[in-house]
């Protein structure tokens, strides 16, 4: 069964009995008018209430209705009663006020939708609670009409597992060549920073493009949002960021897109853990007469390793796979580069990383007593007695590389699930070694890595 006066119609959700309980009244001299009087449409056990007028004006018909819940009626009817062909599993619901005023090919609408606790899991948004707000929309906008922007106000939900809060934007609706909803000025918190979105989306396929920028996000806080982490990341993090493609279910197989981030002054505890091992083998390699009490202290107490200074990269998004051109780790005693990337639908990650770490750590004890502290190594003092004269001698397993301070380079890759941390910790650990600092020279891996 399909209730409709011009545009708007209302369908009956299969396996589902609809009813209609109220009053009729027709007019039948000119203007010829029809009065519907508070008729209750009940649709298994929930009810929509219709009431208005339409009226024979000579030039045609026009409407005066009233669609509003009594109750609050659940999200997935009330698209299946809109879009019968349209295959949506959701949860939540949704309160209607509406009016409905026009020519019964024009309607325009106007009033509110309150959307409360809404779920779509194809979509990856959860937990939405928002209002939208119609001042007079055109229902069935034909090309020229006059845009009209709606506006809508979040409150909470989650997309794509990352909370979002206190939003708003403006929808315009156009229909040039397909029916088209545009957002403009979208604005939310999220981890304690602040997002603005423009965009689009095409009911009819599906499409979608929508521009971001995300401003001053706090990571340990979008850390345990998003990856629901335990607070072994923080810093601030920018992020610009254009997707496009088709929506609904498989969404993430199609995504396509590009951005660039930057994350600065932050630690990443599981870096520093690497760095603190990588400080205990510069140690073992260099002997000696590279050793100071940093490179000790940083070894034996790595309270400090894992802070950077910034991390940046741009990145580009092909059928969901994000391809890391270039990304660059940028800390105070370990510095380091990647590329590869993570395949979203498969959920793997492919990425090479090199690096390079001081042979003699930056140092710990603050002021002038920190700077001679690293400045004073063995192999330092072995130079001023020998009068450099050591400059050429071949590196010693014991005492080590005593005619350079130049950084020790290495690399590892990452080739893992990206859900599986012991993975990746595996899959460093099996593939890292030192590269030659020196012409002939070999690469060896670390020892207790």
């Amino acid at each position: 069964m399909r209730l409709a006066v011009g545009s708007l119609a209302l369908h009956q959700p299969a396996h589902l009995a609809i009813t209609f309980d109220g009053g009729v009244r027709v007019r039948t001299e000119a203007p010829s008018l029809i009065e519907i009087e508070k008729c209750l449409i009940s649709v298994g056990e929930h009810t929509v209430k219709l009431q208005g007028t339409l009226k024979d004006t000579g030039s045609g018909n026009v409407a005066e209705m009233k669609l509003t819940t009594p109750d609050e009626l659940p999200f997935q009817l009330l698209v299946s009663m809109l879009y019968p062909d349209k295959l949506l599993s959701a949860s939540g619901q949704s309160d209607l006020a509406l009016a409905f005023v026009g020519p019964v090919d024009g309607l325009h609408v106007s009033g509110s939708v309150k959307l409360s606790d809404i779920s779509v899991p194809e979509s990856s948004v959860a937990h939405l609670n928002a209002r939208l707000q119609l001042p007079d929309l055109a229902l069935n906008p034909k090309p020229g009409d006059k845009v009209v922007a709606s506006r809508l106000t979040l409150s909470s939900a989650q997309v794509a597992g990352l909370d979002i809060h206190d939003g708003q934007a403006d929808l315009l609706s156009s229909a040039d060549d397909t029916v088209r909803i545009s957002m403009k000025n979208g604005e939310a918190k999220v981890a304690g920073g602040k997002i603005k979105a423009n965009g689009f989306y095409e009911p009819a396929g599906s499409k979608y493009r929508i521009e971001l920028l995300i401003a001053k996000l706090a990571v340990a806080e979008f850390v345990d949002d998003y990856i629901k982490g335990d607070g072994k990341m923080s810093g601030q993090a920018d992020l610009t960021l254009e997707l496009h493609g088709v929506g609904g279910a498989g969404w993430m197989n199609n995504v396509n897109g590009k951005g660039k981030f930057v994350v600065q002054a932050g630690t990443i505890q599981s870096v520093g853990k690497l760095q603190g091992k990588l400080h205990g083998a510069n140690l073992l390699q260099q002997g000696l007469l590279g050793f100071n009490i940093n490179n000790f202290v940083q070894a034996v107490f790595p309270n400090r390793t894992g802070t950077f200074k910034a991390i940046d990269g741009e990145l580009s998004i092909a059928a969901g796979v994000i391809g890391l051109p270039g990304v660059r780790y940028d800390g105070n005693d370990l510095r380091m580069r990647a590329v590869g990337q993570v395949n979203l639908p498969a959920g793997k990650v492919d990425i090479d990383v090199a690096g390079d770490i001081p042979r003699v750590a930056t140092s710990i004890i603050p002021g002038a007593v920190g700077e001679i502290s690293r400045e004073m190594t063995l192999q330092k003092l072995l130079g001023i007695v020998t009068l450099k004269q050591l400059e050429d001698l071949p590196s010693l397993p014991l005492l080590g590389d005593i005619s350079s301070d130049h950084p020790r380079v290495f690399s590892f890759a990452v080739k893992a699930p990206f859900d599986k941390p012991e993975l990746i910790t595996k899959s460093v650990e099996k593939s890292f070694k030192w590269l030659p600092s020196k012409p002939y020279a070999s690469p060896h891996p670390v020892p207790g890595l």
